[in-house]
């Protein structure tokens, strides 16, 4: 057990080294600007250039770096971080040096170990040397293989990504952000790129672990516990290496952090697929599925649906309960918030008699019959305008401090509805209260322009359907009753 909680702490240790190196090797850096080792290699150049060794069996510089032939001829004792982008016959032998060199933390981006068929029984017998070398000495970590490593954003603006596409731009840090651990090198390529243009949300760091040789998903979740940059925690996970511990981190981590998790394999196709992608087991999801109710982390289906999880909880404040009051451009959108609330659990409660004889002030008055919770707001906006409609109608909804938990604003992206944002911030500023924005549909020119002027100025997140955001609204119930 002591050696257990010995090998806990130093996981710790050099996984702190591994996001902030003070020292970086390439094994694979390329000049070739279409090979990925190029690209890997522009990146840790956009961190640091300084204490950056190149090891190239045939170049004597990259861009104007020295390279060695091997690690040992690199002049120094300690290396915190190795990357490792070789064709796969090449792995082993980079790797194994690494291991001798005592190696603080190696990423293995390259597809596999060894080529299979070609030597099997030797190479697996390498590399369980490789393992008994881990674990005896406590020295190396190795992450992957089919990792692209990490993104860690730095207060400074000096991030350090590894991926294998090359980022002239990375998103940073906002006020809150999330932190997100994955079985995929997707999320350090295609939906980091993506908030490049719109950051909805603020990323601390991501960390694609890959085929789980060494390092696993539990070891980077010690790490995320206790970061202060880290405000929310996501997980895509094709299979649990340590179940107990995992349950364990999760029981205590989610007291103070919220937990979003993306389980793949439901299905016996699905779990088909996990063999053939990362060669592990998908484990039994009903096991998951309980575990997620009984301490209080979320479930979500898609990549979408875990980043709109993680927009709502960190741009607003959590919900109080399941009350929701709407503010709707359409008749046909508080027809559809209603039944939607219904589906998830969510309740439309009454204006007061006060609330309603106040609202019916910026209503003409052949619509005063049609003034309640759900609120079609359109005839007021013609009434009195969008900027006055929209502004009196959310001040009356929030008054009545305790009656709604939330306040839902729906609207079409067209110029006849638009008002200054600045007012929704002021809203939730002054009552304390969540607001969300859902879109239904119109002019997807005027949309982004307003995404852009919501999200990352005033930090109200937008939703392009009714149903995901209801839906979401409902899934942080689970959070209040933990």
């Amino acid at each position: 057990m002591e050696n257990n909680k010995n090998r806990e702490m130093f996981v710790s240790r050099n996984l702190e080294n591994l996001f902030y190196p003070k020292s970086i090797a390439i094994y694979g850096a390329s000049k070739n600007e279409k090979k990925s080792g190029n690209h890997v290699l522009k990146n840790i150049l956009n961190y640091s250039k300084e204490n950056l060794y190149l090891i190239h069996p045939r170049n004597d510089e990259i861009y104007g770096i020295k390279c060695y032939r091997r690690i040992f001829e690199i002049p120094v004792k300690e290396i915190d971080l190795v990357i490792i982008i070789l064709p796969i016959n090449h792995v082993l032998n980079a790797l194994e040096e690494c291991v001798e060199f005592q190696v603080k933390n190696v990423i293995l981006e390259s597809g596999d170990l060894y080529l299979k068929g070609e030597n099997d029984e030797f190479n697996k017998k390498r590399v369980e040397k490789i393992k008994k070398e881990l674990k005896k000495y406590n020295k190396t970590r190795v992450m992957g293989p089919n990792s692209i490593g990490f993104y860690c954003a730095n207060e400074n603006g000096a991030d350090l990504i590894t991926s294998l596409i090359y980022f002239e731009k990375l998103p940073g840090l906002k006020k809150r952000n999330l932190s997100i651990i994955s079985q995929t090198g997707l999320t350090l390529s295609g939906i980091l790129q993506g908030q490049n243009y719109i950051q909805e949300i603020g990323i601390a760091k991501i960390v694609a672990i890959g085929n789980k040789f060494d390092v696993n998903e539990s070891d980077v979740l010690d790490l995320y516990e206790n970061d202060p940059n880290t405000d929310v925690i996501a997980l895509y996970l094709e299979d649990i290496k340590e179940g107990s511990r995992f349950r364990k981190q999760c029981a205590r981590i989610a007291k103070k952090k919220p937990i979003i998790l993306l389980k793949s394999g439901k299905t016996e196709k699905g779990k088909r697929a996990i063999v053939s992608h990362t060669k592990s087991m998908a484990g039994n999801y009903k096991i998951i599925d309980a575990l997620s109710k009984q301490i209080g982390f979320i479930t979500v289906d898609d990549f979408y649906e875990l980043f709109i999880m993680a927009k709502i909880i960190l741009s607003q404040p959590i919900p109080k309960g399941n009350r929701i009051a709407v503010i709707s451009i359409s008749g046909a959108g508080t027809v559809i918030s209603c039944d939607l609330a219904e589906k998830y659990g969510l309740e439309l409660p009454p204006m007061t008699e006060k609330q309603q004889k106040k609202m019916l002030e910026i209503f003409p008055k052949f619509a005063w019959e049609d003034v309640y919770n759900p609120l079609d707001i359109w005839s007021s906006v013609e009434f009195v305008g969008p900027e006055k409609a929209y502004k009196r109608a959310g001040e009356i909804f929030l008054e009545e401090q305790g009656q709604y938990d939330a306040l839902i604003y729906l609207i079409t992206g067209i110029k006849e509805t638009e008002f200054d944002w600045a007012i929704l911030k002021n809203l939730h500023e002054e009552s304390g209260i969540p607001i969300y924005m859902g879109f239904l549909s119109g002019d997807k020119k005027i949309l982004l322009k307003w995404r852009e002027l919501l999200e990352e100025k005033y930090n109200i997140p937008t939703f392009e359907s009714i149903k995901s955001l209801l839906k979401a609204i409902s899934k942080l119930m689970r959070l209040k009753h933990h």
